[in-house]
């Protein structure tokens, strides 16, 4: 035996241990895998299983909170939920869009599993804080005017308090949509009147465009503001003009603070009694 001979007998051991060496590594990958694979078509197996079950599901109860314009069986109709037989029956999504689609003082509405086999609708409504009058209807209207209802009669938002706006330019009243109307200052205008130290005495708003601007106070003071500029201003001028006036018993006082350089007040019915209060 050469040399050359004896040291490739001496290598092939080697070579076998390498081998197996490799076989070792690439099992347990391979075993791996298969168990990856398994879990996962165990988790497949168990979510057809249970949407199976769930379709089956009985509906036991439905709960509705937070409402009080509708009736339950409105709700309960016009959701679906009045004649779901099962959970999945109902698409919440949609059902919760139809309701505050179709109800115009509904502002949001959440459907949620209710344990053990129901659902709870939450109900957020809208506040009315406006008034209008537009040809012989009177519309109640949200904060960010929304038309939440009509009236032949404005009596119900009197004795609700609500504030009466009067505005030029009005394009389309539709309920349950903003109001349409020309211009875009008529929400920065509410939120100056609302903002000034006059905010809870004002009982009318009168808007016939940016140019035209006047208020009522105590149903007693009007008050002619001008554009819709610098109102905040005008207003604390305005409530110290009432603070030194003194209104006649049947009279109505009317200020005009227009121009914050040059005011005026006068009464009402009352010849001669226009006095200048600012220089």
């Amino acid at each position: 035996m050469t040399g050359a001979d004896y040291r490739k007998k001496q290598a092939m051991p080697g070579q076998e241990t390498v081998t197996s060496e490799n076989r070792a590594v690439h099992h347990p990958l391979s075993y791996l895998m298969l168990k990856i694979l398994l879990l996962l078509l165990g988790v497949l197996l168990l979510w057809g299983v249970i949407s199976l079950g769930a379709s089956s599901v009985p509906l036991k109860k439905v709960e509705i909170e937070g409402l009080t314009k509708y009736s339950e069986e409105e709700i309960l109709v016009a959701s679906g939920l009045g004649t779901a037989r099962k959970l999945l029956d109902v698409d919440r999504e949609y059902a919760a869009q139809v309701l505050t689609e179709r109800y115009p003082y509904i502002r949001s509405a959440r459907i949620r599993y209710a344990f053990p086999l129901g659902y709870r609708v939450v109900i957020e409504e809208e506040t009315p804080l406006y008034y209008t009058a537009i040809a012989d209807d009177y519309f109640a209207l949200s904060g960010d005017l929304k038309v939440l209802e009509r009236a032949v009669s404005p009596r119900r938002y009197l004795e609700q308090e609500l504030q009466q706006i009067s505005l030029g330019g009005v394009k389309s009243v539709m309920l349950g949509q903003t109001l349409c109307y020309d211009g875009d200052y008529l929400d920065r205008v509410l939120k100056d009147i609302g903002n000034s130290v006059l905010a809870d005495r004002v009982t009318d708003v009168h808007i016939g465009d940016r140019y035209h601007l006047s208020v009522v106070c105590d149903e007693v003071y009007t008050l002619f503001l001008g554009d819709i500029y610098s109102i905040e201003a005008k207003m604390r001028l305005a409530s110290l003009m009432m603070r030194e006036s003194v209104v006649p018993e049947g009279y109505r006082a009317v200020l005009d603070v227009s121009d914050l350089k040059k005011t005026s007040i006068r009464f009402e019915g009352v010849r001669d009694t226009a006095l200048s209060v600012a220089e």
